[in-house]
């Protein structure tokens, strides 16, 4: 057994758990909603080892779409919620919010913002960018 050999061998040892949960509520041909839930747990090395890791993330999130007709495909928001604990702990609320925009039958845009907020430990982190994809259809 090369634990036993060599004292200090670290083990590559890993384990992922991760379970999604989405729910999805279509109004009518316009308007629809959803609901998720994730939840991930992540270790790596021995408990005894220096680079032992462990880290436990939950999030849960609301978000809907407007399918617009002509101009506006669609538009839409999404708020998210993440705890996380272990190694790293911080708390952290996000929103997105997003449209696609038919320009003509050929040209489409698509803009998304995102802008979150981060709490670890005494220290706040914010985060924000905006992309637009302009595409042509040959």
């Amino acid at each position: 057994d090369l634990v036993s050999i060599v004292d200090n061998y670290v083990s590559p040892r890993s384990l992922n758990k991760n379970y999604v949960v989405n729910f999805s509520t279509y109004y009518n041909k316009s308007f629809e909603s959803r609901i998720n839930y994730s939840n991930s747990y992540y270790d790596f090395s021995k408990v005894d080892s220096e680079y032992y890791q462990k880290q436990k993330i939950k999030q849960i999130g609301l978000g809907f779409d407007y399918h617009g007709k002509d101009f506006i495909d669609k538009v839409g928001a999404l708020l998210k919620y993440t705890e996380a604990k272990g190694n790293n702990k911080y708390h952290e609320i996000g929103v997105k919010v997003y449209s696609k925009i038919v320009l003509n039958e050929d040209l489409l845009l698509n803009l998304s913002y995102n802008y979150s907020t981060k709490q670890q430990s005494s220290e706040e982190f914010f985060n924000n960018n905006f992309k637009a994809n302009l595409s042509y259809k040959f």
